[in-house]
């Protein structure tokens, strides 16, 4: 689960890529298959994030999904989700990696063959970051 310095360095350069650099370098750790980029579950994500930090709270990222354009995208076929906030991508991606049993499972499953992900800003506290992960097998 330790980060190699290359990629260390490199996700501290990139921020957003960084993200899916992570968890593909987990994925592969562990022999999980590498996720495929999808762009509908990238958008979904951002929607999900920007809808988190707009009303101030993770919980609203869940609701976003609910929005008709959103349902289907997330309905057609099975997506799990990934929901975490943190001062940094890597930090926020050590600790799940390390704390979170249920975003560790989620981003190790080997059903699952893409993903999507976004990042949003909390306004007035540059440090605080939403990350949403969304996953499709």
């Amino acid at each position: 689960m330790s980060t190699p310095t290359h990629l260390a360095e490199y996700c501290q350069c990139w921020g957003f890529s960084a993200n899916h650099l992570l968890v593909n370098h987990e994925r592969n750790i562990y022999r999980c298959g590498v996720l495929q980029r999808c762009r509908s579950l990238d958008q979904a994500a951002q929607r999900m994030a920007q809808n988190a930090v707009s009303k101030g709270n993770i919980a609203a990222a869940k609701t976003a999904a609910q929005c008709p354009e959103l349902q289907n995208t997330l309905k057609s076929q099975k997506v799990s989700q990934v929901i975490l906030v943190g001062n940094s991508i890597q930090e926020i991606h050590t600790s799940a990696m390390k704390h979170n049993r249920a975003a560790r499972r989620t981003i190790l499953t080997p059903k699952h063959k893409e993903f999507g992900m976004a990042t949003a800003r909390y306004p007035g506290d540059s440090n605080k970051i939403v990350i949403v992960q969304l996953f499709r097998g």
